[in-house]
């Protein structure tokens, strides 16, 4: 705040000694000059009175600032010489003489403790003798409350934290790590945040973490979880493979168990209620809307021995199409030569027609024939068995049986058949797609056959 305004002159004054010019110069001091300086004394007197304030409120900040710096200062003081009696604190001995006040530094765990009692011929650690000791080494964050909303996404840890005993109030936010691969055996310990994402598709047979660390883990894709009674304890005791979505829960408890509790995206368990050692188990669905393809690629691997598809209501953009099937072996789908198949085709409402095909090499397996889009058209529904996907050393193969309608109920066809690829890779995918146009709707539903 300064002061800007400038006092204006009042110009010539009238005098008796110039008549002459009296009478103008009078109306010009009275009627002009006069009204001016007294606006402008006016308006310097507010600015004086301002500056008058601000240099008081200054002085007044001031003081205060450098009472604070004086208690800083203590503190500070104080501080330096606790780090320094902390730093520099000489080992306990068992059975010693110590005076409250002073550090001594624990044989057991390597932390500092203040004697909070003078005391004699004591044998307990001071890590074990509260009545004694009290811990003074590292950030102690026990028996605190926490009012507000506290974000610890930043927040730098320090050695050897006691979280005791507090009370968080209102919302919390821990920080959201980086990304992990998928391995055999995944290390938690080193991650950055509660929460990562699990990033590719290795098959994990194993979590490491810390005794009582939680962790959130979010799979970017499939990731295969193999049941462990002590490192991978998954709820409903059998093993999963996590799809994109899922969010799953690691703890590891005080007997050394890590427990993994999985949350599926689409809501089911991930043990089916009543299936026992034999039941279904659902693991993906798929719903084609104008698909060029339907890929199912979520969770084929040595979890299950065979696997179900189901496939209702698939009714394609045009009338009258046939179905194909590619399978992904060894990482990408095969489009070369490679496929043999064999399709029974038998057909309602004209009298001996029955059709069959087979092909001893194509670049598809031919599932279906003419599979109608009609009014009234129940499309193209299927059960097909997937036995053995994931053995390298093994042709894969499949076999289906099905019902679809053309033209309403005026034909129905029953299609049976088989197919496979001479290919000896692990089987990670099967891909459905129409000779001519989208499939327009339809819905594909995997299931694993759990193992006796």
């Amino acid at each position: 705040m300064s002061i800007t305004e400038v006092i204006p002159s009042l110009g010539t004054v009238p005098t008796t000694a110039d008549p002459t010019s009296f009478d103008t110069r009078a109306d010009t001091l009275l009627g002009t000059a006069l009204p001016a300086f007294r606006d402008s004394i006016n308006t310097f007197a507010g600015q004086a009175n301002s500056l008058a304030t601000a240099v008081n409120n200054n002085a007044t900040t001031a003081t205060t600032k450098a009472s604070e710096a004086a208690a800083s200062a203590v503190t500070s003081a104080s501080a330096a010489a606790a780090a320094d009696a902390t730093a520099n604190a000489t080992l306990w001995v068992s059975a010693g003489s110590y005076t409250a006040g002073q550090n001594r530094y624990s044989p057991i765990n390597y932390l500092t403790y203040r004697a909070i009692l003078t005391h004699s011929g004591e044998t307990t650690d001071p890590s074990l003798d509260a009545t004694n000791w009290v811990f003074v080494s590292g950030a102690s964050l026990s028996s605190n409350t926490f009012t507000g909303t506290q974000d610890f996404t930043g927040a730098t840890v320090l050695g050897a934290a006691t979280l005791g005993a507090n009370t968080f109030t209102d919302l919390q936010t821990f920080k959201a790590g980086a990304d992990i691969a998928s391995a055999t055996a995944v290390d938690l310990t080193a991650a950055t945040g509660n929460t990562v994402v699990i990033t590719g598709t290795t098959e994990s047979t194993s979590l490491t973490m810390n005794t009582g660390q939680q962790m959130v883990l979010l799979p970017s894709g499939a990731w295969p979880l193999t049941y462990h009674a002590t490192t991978m304890n998954i709820n409903g005791g059998a093993s999963y493979t996590a799809a994109a979505g899922d969010r799953i829960t690691a703890v590891k408890d005080l007997a050394g168990v890590i427990r993994v509790t999985v949350d599926k995206q689409d809501g089911t368990s991930v043990v089916s209620a009543g299936g026992g050692t034999n039941g279904w188990e659902l693991l993906s669905t798929v719903t084609a809307s104008s698909s060029s393809t339907v890929d199912i690629e979520t969770t084929f691997n040595s979890t299950y021995d065979a696997y179900v598809l189901v496939i209702s209501g698939l009714i394609g953009s045009y009338n009258q199409r046939n179905l194909f099937a590619r399978m992904k072996i060894g990482g990408s789908y095969i489009t070369t030569s490679t496929y043999r198949w064999y399709l029974q085709d038998q057909t309602s409402g004209v009298a001996g027609l029955a059709d069959s095909a087979s092909a001893l090499v194509t670049n598809y397996i031919y599932v279906a024939k003419n599979i109608g889009n009609s009014a009234g058209d129940h499309g193209g529904n299927f059960v097909i068995d997937i036995a053995n996907p994931t053995p390298t050393g093994r042709q894969k193969v499949m076999r289906w049986r099905g019902v679809t309608t053309t033209d309403g109920l005026d034909h129905v066809r029953s299609s049976d058949g088989a197919g496979g690829n001479d290919t000896t890779g692990a089987l990670t995918g099967i891909r459905f797609y129409l000779d001519a146009g989208d499939i327009a709707s339809g819905k594909f539903r995997l299931y694993g056959i759990a193992n006796s």
